[in-house]
């Protein structure tokens, strides 16, 4: 009911009131419309009632979020100062703190990415708070909803699920920071160059160990779906054969299909002229190859018998569990040459979860 509803039940109970004469049936009428108006205004103090809530759990929300990222600030920046961080700390190492979620933590992340072929070509990044086992939309879960009559029992516990679980490694990393230039850099500058450093480490790391890790490796994880019939170079007809492997669900827009190499290759791709002596592969300049994205992997080969072409939904067929990072830093460790010292140390797993959404080709 809004307000023009409740003026006409207003107006509606004047006309009765003056109504002459004023019978029982028209003073039930009058009763029944007030109590209208008495149930209108009833809601309208609920939903004031609720506003009022919801904008105090907001405003508590905003104030948690903001003392955080003052205490953040205060680790990063200022970590002279003696204070606790009950929010940060992780009780592990001394003057170490756990990256809250922040715009810290986004801008760390998005450095992160652009370093990785793997998470450049969509591979899914999972955050957890932890490294144990997590249920997520990649599990697969064998149990069937029952339908069962009126004063029937549940069916019997059963919380046997699949969930993936990459082997989480954890990568470390370290750096001096002149204490002249954390003076000069209060605002930000000191901010962007800790995640740059630290985000373009881990993710080369990252990249290349989810790409040569004879164990653990992707490329090692991933089915070969033809060999080329050249030692270096893969010819058109192979490479459109690659997106005739992949089921076409995996082609909508929605779950990013790509081509993914080494630069070397692209390079080579970028030389092969047609018979009539234009580029074979002119779309390359643009970063596609054959209609899809192209990415290149610093860490992928194009050597004899190398897996030199990854096609498909990286999105869908690869996750990446990402453990939140923790930050170090020290005033001491560095100090006789005034430094400060700040480590990062972040936990992160590769793990294939859906083989049919990539296909790979391996050169001869």
């Amino acid at each position: 009911m809004n307000l023009k509803d409740r003026s006409d039940l207003l107006t509606r109970a004047q006309v009765l009131l003056n109504t002459k004469p004023f019978s029982k049936q028209v003073e039930a009428e009058f009763a029944r419309t007030m109590q209208l108006v008495d149930v209108y205004d009833s809601d309208r103090k609920h939903e004031r009632a609720l506003e009022t809530l919801r904008g105090i759990d907001r405003e508590e929300r905003d104030t948690r979020a903001l003392r955080l990222e003052e205490e953040w600030r205060h680790f990063v920046h200022r970590p002279h100062e003696k204070r606790t961080y009950q929010s940060l700390e992780t009780d592990i190492t001394p003057g170490s703190a756990v990256v809250p979620q922040s715009q810290w933590l986004r801008e760390y992340t998005a450095r992160l990415i652009s370093a990785s072929g793997w998470l450049r070509a969509g591979a899914t990044l999972h955050q957890t708070t932890n490294g144990v086992p997590f249920s997520t939309f990649f599990s697969t879960d064998t149990n069937a909803a029952s339908i069962i009559g009126e004063n029937q029992a549940l069916p019997q516990v059963n919380p046997v699920f699949t969930a993936p679980t990459p082997t989480v490694k954890t990568f470390a990393t370290s750096v001096g920071v002149s204490n002249q230039f954390k003076q000069d850099a209060q605002i930000g500058d000191l901010d962007v160059f800790l995640q740059s450093v630290f985000a373009l480490r881990v993710g080369k790391s990252l990249n290349n160990y989810a790409t040569v890790d004879a164990t653990n490796g992707l490329l090692a994880q991933l089915t070969v779906g033809a060999t080329a019939a050249s030692t270096s170079l893969p010819t058109l007809g192979e490479l459109v054969d690659m997106q005739g492997r992949i089921d076409p669900a995996y082609m909508e827009p929605d779950s990013a299909p790509c081509y993914m190499m080494s630069q070397a290759l692209r390079t080579l791709l970028l030389k092969q002229v047609a018979a009539s002596g234009n580029l074979l592969y002119p779309e390359i300049k643009n970063g596609q190859l054959l209609g899809l994205p192209l990415v290149i992997n610093v860490d992928q080969s194009a050597a004899s018998g190398s897996v030199a072409v990854v096609c498909g939904s990286v999105k869908r067929a690869i996750l990446i569990q990402s453990v939140n990072p923790v930050m170090i830093r020290s005033v001491e460790r560095l100090a006789e040459i005034n430094q400060t010292l700040y480590g990062m140390v972040h936990r992160l797993g590769v793990k294939l979860i859906d083989g049919a959404a990539v296909t790979a080709l391996k050169l001869a």
